[in-house]
């Protein structure tokens, strides 16, 4: 459908400005990609806007991007301010460290930097919950799940990198290397698959402005790090076996770090 662009009266409209500032932010800010992190609602109107730069002569409209996202509904139907049906980030925050502050006081209420470690955890389990899911998709706002410290969460993530430095501090771990004739058992070979894919995950994860992708692949390093511990002693081993083993948990530990990272995610030292 035709862009509208000025009303009979004179007066802009939103594609008004949104083409103003289209311009602006390319030649004053220098932006080399425009990315509209807006609902999905207003894909058309996008689509509008970046078609009449096209129109307009400027080649870099092919770097502007609308990031659509689905809506965060109620069972009673989707967010309104109007009606009074909203949740403010700033209350889910604050029921988080209240959560995590109980789940630590129960299981370790000597962890250093307490407060510090709680809201770590917390803001992991915010944020792992929104970015875990495809954003193309309505959600729909659920406590328990926005909250969740377990399954396929933020914090379990958080707590596989943990459970590696624990390991690693144990063992006093330094890197030396490996022997190129080290053989690699089944569980071995399958977590050194899963962490070779990282660098292509998180290029993909960007390409097409998902971070699911990447969430989701964090869950998978998890899972598949968990079936390598279970079946693989790595401490009290042989030395070149246990020096090999120590490897592999401080590449797991790394790249748990790097892709929580990229989420916005701290992986506490201890939990």
């Amino acid at each position: 459908p035709p862009c509208l662009i000025k009303k009979s009266d004179g007066a802009s409209l939103y594609a008004t400005r949104d083409l103003a500032s289209a311009i602006d932010r390319h030649d004053n800010l220098k932006g080399d990609e425009l990315l509209y992190v807006v609902g999905a609602d207003q894909s058309l109107h996008f689509k509008q806007v970046f078609k009449v730069l096209e129109m307009m002569g400027f080649e870099w409209s092919k770097n502007c991007h609308h990031v659509s996202f689905g809506l965060v509904r109620f069972k009673e139907g989707k967010m309104s301010t109007r009606k009074g049906r909203v949740i403010a980030l700033e209350d889910v925050i604050d029921s988080a460290i209240e959560l995590v502050a109980k789940m630590v006081e129960e299981k370790n209420p000597d962890i250093l930097d307490k407060d510090e470690t709680i809201r770590k955890i917390a803001l992991g389990a915010i944020y792992f919950n929104d970015l875990v899911n495809d954003r193309v998709k309505n959600i729909e706002f659920d406590w328990d799940r926005a909250l969740s410290t377990e399954g396929d969460s933020g914090p379990s993530v958080q707590y596989s990198a943990v459970r590696c430095k624990s390991i690693l501090k144990k063992a006093h771990f330094q890197w030396k290397g490996l022997d190129g004739k080290d053989s690699w058992s089944h569980e071995e070979q399958k977590l050194i698959f899963t962490l070779i894919q990282f660098q292509d995950v998180v290029r993909v994860s960007y390409l097409l402005l998902k971070p699911n992708i990447l969430a989701q692949y964090l869950l998978q390093v998890c899972a598949d790090f968990g079936t390598f511990y279970h079946n693989n002693r790595v401490l009290g081993e042989a030395p070149q076996t246990e020096n090999k083993r120590l490897h592999l948990v401080d590449l797991n530990r790394r790249i748990l770090e790097e892709g929580l990272a990229l989420l916005n995610i701290s992986a506490p030292e201890m939990m």
